[in-house]
């Protein structure tokens, strides 16, 4: 009697497939619009005062550039870095800053004050 071998394999789709990165600048405040498509699943990495580091475990970046800077008093630019496992965004801080983050469909905003 001849074997039946079934190979399973789990395809990974990305949690995040980051499509749009977009700066709202206020006198006070700076917000920051990432949009994708699929899950924003994330973790905050804390890395001193004047980083603010944002991991999504399995995320791509679809987006042609790597650095957007912004040059606002509270946000100077933010890092988009693509890693084996990971996609991380670093927005570079000018001084000490508060931050709120909030989730939508399809987009999660992050506004410094």
């Amino acid at each position: 009697m001849a074997k039946i071998i079934l190979k399973t394999s789990a395809v990974s789709t990305p949690t995040l497939k980051l499509t749009s990165v977009a700066v709202k600048r206020e006198s006070d405040a700076v917000t920051v619009f990432i949009q994708g498509k699929g899950l924003f699943n994330y973790q905050i990495v804390p890395v001193g005062v004047l980083r603010l580091v944002l991991d999504f475990p399995g995320g791509i970046s679809l987006l042609s550039f790597r650095t957007l800077r912004v040059g606002h008093a509270i946000l100077r630019q933010i890092r988009i870095g693509q890693h084996e496992k990971k996609l991380r965004l670093v927005f570079e801080l000018a001084q000490r800053a508060d931050h709120a983050i909030k989730t939508g469909r399809e987009v999660l905003a992050v506004q410094f004050t």
